[in-house]
Formats: structure tokens, C-alpha cells, sequence
């Protein structure tokens, strides 16, 4: 989370990036993985984060636009606080476009 006078603000993907496992027809993990991993985030509050930003732009990585749209996203800590209004989003660079 970022901080702008004393608010923490979340920043979330706004679509998915290109290479997104969130993204149908995508074979990058193995069967299962995905739902084992927002199962793992949901049990903990946790959230997945975009691997496509906060590459050197000086901002911290955002809430994947994936998860942040799973029917269990409410579940997490930061989607939380987020809903609260706390939330900038942000393009994944290959979703750019």
C-alpha cells in the first residue's frame, strides 16, 4: 500500500496484464495452482499481486485486476480497506494498449 498524508491508498491493476493467469485459456501453472493459490489467500486476508506493475515506475505493485474480480476477493484485508475508498487503479504495462 502507498501512503499520501497519512492515508494508505491501494493500488490494484484495472485489467488484467497480458500474461495473467486470470486470463481464460492461460496453461502457465499447473492444474489446480490457481485455485490453491487465492484459496491460500483467502484463508490468510492476502491478496495476489500483479507481477506486471510497479516495475520501475516508483510505485508500489498493485492487487491483481484477476483477483480483485474473484467471487472470494471481498475476503481480503486490503481489497477491504480498499472498498472503504481507498483505491488507485492502475494498467498493468502490456495491458496498456
Amino acid at each position: 500500500m502507498a501512503w499520501t498524508r497519512g492515508v494508505a491508498w491501494l493500488r490494484a491493476a484495472a485489467r488484467p496484464a497480458e500474461a495473467s493467469a486470470f486470463r481464460e485459456n492461460r496453461d502457465n501453472l499447473a492444474p489446480g495452482r490457481l485455485a490453491s493459490l487465492v484459496q491460500d489467500c483467502v484463508a490468510d486476508e492476502r491478496h495476489i499481486v500483479c507481477h506486471e506493475t510497479g516495475r520501475g515506475d516508483g510505485q508500489p505493485p498493485a492487487v491483481c485486476a484477476g483477483f480483485a474480480a474473484h467471487r472470494d476477493a471481498g475476503r481480503s484485508l486490503a481489497l477491504r480497506i480498499a472498498a472503504a475508498g481507498h483505491l488507485q487503479p492502475q494498467t498493468p504495462s502490456s495491458a496498456a494498449g
